[in-house]
């Protein structure tokens, strides 16, 4: 029979990290209750305290989309699996999630760590170099403070453990080139994308989730524009500048993971042109020959044949070089110019 202590742990194990920010959140909206209660009755006060609060919103909700990773990454392998475009047995499939996930493990202690270091860094040097009222600012006293920057740290070791999960995952590439594995491309497949389609979608889904911390960016940019006396004049160049770094990040998350499949999947293309001639070559063959042919049941064979070899030929040809169909590409491209757009206006009209 379990301990008390070990059914409480196993209960805490059971609940999501976002359940935890979210309590945080409430936490840290209570330390600060006056604050936003200056805010919203006199409109006086520290405005910023809006973002802080959004930041801790959109951390919950990002973090609730990624508490699945694990699972999204494994169902991935499967989809590969089952299509034999990766050339696996179950034995082999289930040795590599587990392998995977005890990397993906580490990697998020270690960057969970990280995090809260550098944030105590700051809070460090802040205090070496100005005061300790620059610290506690607005909120109002020294156990405010603590609390506050207890909280978060608490989320920012949190943040960091699913980003080092998926920054681990972000190299399946190069460590499927390390091992014996095979990636079979196969430019016929029915989806399009040479069977890959598993994995751009994957990596897809990462990228959209990293575009949260860029709109959020981009909405405090234009509320810079539209609301200055709130806001003091340096946090316009401020949020502009955290925003292009956002923008390229959420870029890199999805670009760099699929390079290495670009890569093989141009090899593949290159190898192939051979191949394409020799079915162009034995299409026009074949049409001439049906020209010449008298035979209805050899008319009707050779038709077939030459439908399917048509059918191969402009799947050859036609294969993409990217695991992404071009409808998400130019999707994605679109976002990130619309998310832009608020840099441009503070830089022109700021």
């Amino acid at each position: 029979m379990n301990s008390p202590s070990h059914f409480l742990y196993n209960r805490i194990n059971a609940l999501p990290a976002a359940f935890y920010l979210a309590l945080g959140c409430l936490l840290y909206c209570f330390v600060r209750f006056s604050e936003i209660s200056n805010l919203i009755a006199y409109q006086a006060g520290d405005s910023t305290i809006w973002m802080e609060i959004s930041a801790w919103l959109l951390t919950i909700i990002g973090v609730h989309l990624l508490s699945d990773v694990d699972l999204r990454f494994a169902q991935m392998l499967g989809r590969l699996a089952t299509r034999n475009v990766l050339a696996v047995n179950a034995h082999q499939l289930e040795q590599l999630q587990l392998w995977l996930l005890k990397k993906a493990n580490r990697y998020a202690l270690i960057a969970g760590i990280v995090p809260p270091l550098v944030l105590l860094g700051i809070y460090q040097f802040v205090y070496n170099v100005f005061a300790m009222e620059t610290l506690v600012g607005s909120r109002g006293d020294t156990s405010s403070l603590l609390i506050a920057i207890v909280l978060e740290l608490m989320a920012a070791f949190i943040v960091g453990s699913y980003v080092g999960r998926s920054l681990l995952y972000s190299q399946f590439g190069y460590f499927l080139s390390q091992t014996d594995l095979i990636l079979n491309v196969q430019p016929a497949h029915p989806d399009k994308l040479a069977g890959l389609r598993p994995i751009g979608m994957y990596y897809f889904r990462q990228a959209l989730i990293a575009l949260l911390p860029v709109l959020l960016l981009s909405i405090w940019c234009v509320l810079n524009l539209v609301w200055p006396a709130a806001f003091a004049v340096e946090y316009k160049s401020v949020y502009a500048g955290l925003l292009l770094l956002a923008l390229l990040a959420a870029i890199l998350i999805l670009v760099l993971p699929l390079w290495r499949f670009r890569k093989l999947m141009c090899a593949v293309k290159k190898a192939n042109v051979h191949t394409v001639d020799l079915l162009g070559k034995n299409i026009v063959a074949l049409q001439r020959q049906l020209t010449q042919e008298a035979d209805p049941s050899a008319l009707l064979k050779d038709g077939a044949t030459l439908a399917q070899l048509q059918q191969t030929y402009t799947a050859f040809t036609a294969m993409p070089t990217w695991p992404l169909d071009r409808h998400r590409i130019q999707l994605f491209a679109v976002s990130n110019i619309l998310l832009l757009i608020p840099v441009l206006l503070t830089v022109t009209i700021g």
